[in-house]
Order: structure tokens, then C-alpha cells, then sequence
């Protein structure tokens, strides 16, 4: 099964995306002969027109891409342009595809309704990681800036750091004046290098390297948490692992081998004044 999405103006907000409105533009149709064929037959592109396919999402499960012509004489496709990565402007048919992510490379697999309402939540509205002083790690959503909840003094108060890691980045911004000024022994441990305590509530945005958000789920980064504890955590992508495609999958792939050798009870990763991160990786064993 692929998606079909028609040319719509359709305006989207948090209050826009509810299915019987999404359903209006989005046709679930099956795959007769091949999946080259049912796109050329649905985009059904001018002669001299490139189809073009991207990655609109992914997580650990599964990789959702997009196909397009970019044609200037159809209807313009807002549903499309809010998918496209880059949310340039898509006219005509669009069509989402959803595949199964595979050390050994992707599968497609039925695509349904309620996976369009998701992807479509998670691409308009993006989320975040905060970590309290209490190591409690929650989930913030915001629209276009991660900080647009903040007051103009909160957002002067935060000074952030990068992790380049696995082809994405991760930006961490801490708070100078805390307002819970206790030791955050999440963070301190994450920042070993810098050897300076962090205090306070830390925010975690995680971007690709072109600089657009992506989902920030907490079981991926305490899973992120349990590898970087390790003396031979390697940042960048090795082996097979560039042809994934899918910084998820490999952090799945990684963390599996890991719990595979060492306990749940032993974290190789003690910063000098923090507790270790033995917890966590029992929590999400």
C-alpha cells in the first residue's frame, strides 16, 4: 500500500490535522505490478519531468519518503510542500511511501491513514529532550523554534554546546543563572570533555547535518546515553553502516551488541562529581 496525496490547499496548523479532513487529499492504493510503475501511473509527470524521491522521516522502525515531479503547471500540493524536508514548493500528485528499516536495507510495507496523520504531526511540530536535575527525561514540542515557549530573559540565560554524532548533531543548551541550581548528572556526564558540572534544567534539540529538526524521542536518546557511555563509542558511521541511510537504525543495531556484552548493572562511564548512568540503562533494558 502507498499514500496518494492530491493537490490541496490545505492550511496546516495543531488544530487542522484530523483525519476525516486529511482524507479529503490522501488515497491508500495498492501496488498492482511494481512500485516504479504505480508511482509513474499516479505522478503521472509531463514528458521531461524528473521524479524526485526523499526521506521525510524516519525513527529505529521504520523510513517514510516522498515522491514528486517538479512541475509548474499543476496545483500547487500544500500537504506535500509541509513533507518535503525543506518545505519547498511541490505542485501535482505526491506520494508517501513507508518502508521497513532493516540492518540489511528496506522493505515497504502497508502504509495506512493514521501513519499520514502521524508523519505529518511530527513534521510540522518537532520535539525536544529536557533533563531536570532529578534526571527525569521528558519530551517538549515547539513549531519552528525551541524555544518560542520561553520569555525573552529565559532564552538570554541558555549558552549551548554540539555533539556531532552518527551524521546527525546535538545541540544542549544549559542555563548560566539556574533557576534548580542542582548538579544535572545527566549532563555532566554527556559533557565529560568540557570537565565542567552542569546545573540545572538542560534542553536537547537534535538536528541533520543540514541543520533541519529531527524527532527527539527519549527511548533513543537513553539508548544514545548507554553507548556514549562506553570508552569505545565510535561518533561517526562505520562499515555497512552508511549504506542504512538511518541514523536510528544504527543506534538500534549498536545498542543491541552492547546489551548483548555488558550488564545492566555496569556502565563503564563515572564522571568525576557525577553518579553514574547505571540507572538508565537498567530502565531501558
Amino acid at each position: 500500500m502507498i499514500a496518494i496525496i492530491y493537490p490541496n490547499n490545505y492550511v496546516l496548523d495543531e488544530t487542522s490535522i484530523i483525519k476525516e479532513r486529511i482524507e479529503s487529499f490522501v488515497k491508500i492504493i495498492s501496488i498492482k505490478n511494481s512500485l516504479s510503475d504505480a508511482i509513474i501511473d499516479n505522478l503521472n509527470p509531463s514528458s521531461g519531468y524528473i521524479v524526485h524521491t526523499e526521506k521525510c522521516y524516519a525513527d529505529e522502525n521504520y523510513t517514510y519518503q516522498i515522491c514528486h515531479a517538479m512541475e509548474s503547471n499543476k496545483e500547487v500540493n500544500e500537504i506535500g510542500i509541509a513533507l518535503n524536508e525543506e518545505h519547498i514548493e511541490i505542485k501535482g500528485n505526491v506520494i508517501l511511501m513507508k518502508f521497513e528499516s532493516m540492518l540489511d536495507g528496506y522493505e515497504i510495507c502497508n502504509i495506512t491513514i493514521d501513519d499520514v496523520i502521524e508523519i505529518l504531526r511530527y513534521t510540522i511540530f518537532h520535539n525536544g529532550i529536557v533533563i531536570t536535575p532529578n534526571d527525569d527525561i521528558d519530551e517538549f514540542r515547539f513549531k519552528m523554534n525551541p524555544f518560542e515557549w520561553m520569555t525573552e530573559r529565559e532564552v538570554k540565560n541558555l549558552k549551548y554546546f554540539e555533539i556531532e554524532i552518527l551524521e546527525m548533531i546535538i545541540y544542549i543548551y544549559i542555563q548560566l543563572e539556574p533557576e534548580n541550581n542542582k548538579l544535572n548528572n545527566i549532563t555532566s556526564a554527556l559533557l565529560h570533555e568540557n570537565e565542567v558540572p552542569i546545573f540545572g534544567n538542560v534542553y536537547l534539540v537534535l538536528t541533520n547535518l543540514s541543520g533541519y529538526f529531527i524527532p527527539f524521542k527519549k527511548e533513543i536518546f537513553k539508548k544514545l546515553l548507554v553507548l556514549m557511555s562506553g570508552d569505545n563509542f565510535n561518533k561517526k558511521l562505520i562499515g555497512r553502516e552508511n549504506e542504512y541511510k538511518n541514523s536510528f537504525v544504527v543506534i538500534q543495531k549498536r545498542y543491541k551488541e552492547y546489551i548483548k556484552t555488558h550488564s545492566s548493572s555496569y556502565i563503564p562511564f563515572i564522571m568525576k562529581n557525577t553518579t553514574s548512568l547505571n540507572e538508565i540503562a537498567k530502565e531501558i533494558k
